[in-house]
């Protein structure tokens, strides 16, 4: 599956190669705005069935959800508002929290894939001590992902596995005659998995976060992969990303 995000075009018009890549079923859901927001779902296999939002308009008009469900789990792509208007984001964050903490109490596997907007550790960005102020790293709304990741139940997958500083998704200055990795960078894009445990006689075998090194359209973003494997269903490989085209 390829989750994007932050299309900033409406689906009609986008190109025949990417409303309908090959091999793939896109699904997508625009934003009112134009050149703004949207996100996209392409599945190999069909879903059972496609949630368009969440029911709330900041979030359906605006283009920022979109969960494909299968038999026993969900995916989901999702953006989250990057703080511009503070208060508009922070009334997003509560209606969103909401719908986490009811997914949490379903016995399904969840995965999101999206930008957060957040980076949510001082590990998670250059010069942290700079931006305790700054939208994206503000108290209130890191004390937030305190509260996705661990209360409601939701893994950090690449956190799970890479504890290493330097490991960005975003370079909002991106100079383009300097190296990437000498630049500083944020990391707002997480891949979450469900925290439930795996019903009795099927366990997690393997569970890999990771960046692809694939060319992203936009050079200030950086595409990721989570790959799963279970014991009684095959590997399923997603990859994440704003504005990004991946090689299937």
């Amino acid at each position: 599956m390829v989750c994007v995000q932050n299309i900033k075009a409406k689906s009609f018009e986008l190109g025949d190669h990417i409303l309908y890549p090959e091999g793939y079923e896109g699904y997508f859901l625009d934003a009112e705005e134009d050149g703004f927001s949207g996100v996209a779902l392409y599945c190999r296999k069909i879903p059972k069935a496609i949630m368009y939002g969440l029911g709330f308009p900041q979030c359906d008009h605006e283009g920022r959800f979109l969960q494909a469900d299968y038999d026993r789990f969900s995916i989901a792509t999702f953006l989250m508002p990057d703080g511009s208007d503070q208060k508009a984001k922070q009334a997003f964050m509560e209606q969103y929290q909401e719908y986490l903490t009811k997914m949490s109490r379903k016995r399904r596997e969840y995965i999101i894939c999206g930008t957060w907007h957040i980076a949510h550790k001082t590990v998670d960005l250059a010069n942290w001590s700079d931006n305790q102020l700054t939208p994206g790293f503000r108290p209130e709304e890191r004390a937030w992902m305190d509260q996705v990741l661990r209360p409601t139940g939701f893994i950090d997958t690449f956190r799970e596995i890479n504890r290493d500083a330097g490991e960005y998704t975003w370079w909002p200055k991106l100079d383009q005659d300097v190296p990437r990795e000498r630049q500083e960078g944020w990391r707002i894009d997480y891949q979450l998995v469900g925290q439930l445990p795996p019903p009795r006689g099927r366990r997690v075998d393997r569970l890999r976060g990771d960046f692809l090194r694939i060319r992203p359209v936009d050079r200030r973003v950086r595409p990721g992969a989570l790959s799963t494997r279970q014991r009684t269903f095959p590997r399923r490989r997603l990859v994440t990303g704003n504005q990004q085209h991946a090689d299937p």
